[in-house]
C-alpha cells in the first residue's frame, strides 16, 4: 500500500490518498484538492471525511 499526503485549503488540513489493489481510498480532501486528487488515483474506491469546518 502506498500513502500519499498533501495540505489544502485555507485552513491547511492534510488530504491523505491510499492506494490499494482495489482501489484508494481518498481522506479529507480540502478546498482546491481536486486536481491533486484526480492526478495521483486510478480508481477511487471511497472518499473519507473525518472532520468538517464552518
Amino acid at each position: 500500500m502506498q500513502i500519499l499526503k498533501k495540505a489544502f485549503g485555507e485552513y491547511v488540513t492534510n488530504c491523505y490518498i491510499l492506494k490499494g489493489e482495489r482501489g484508494d481510498l481518498v481522506i479529507d480532501p480540502g478546498e482546491g484538492s481536486f486536481d491533486w486528487v484526480m492526478q495521483n488515483t486510478g480508481k477511487i474506491a471511497a472518499v473519507l471525511n473525518t472532520h468538517g469546518h464552518f
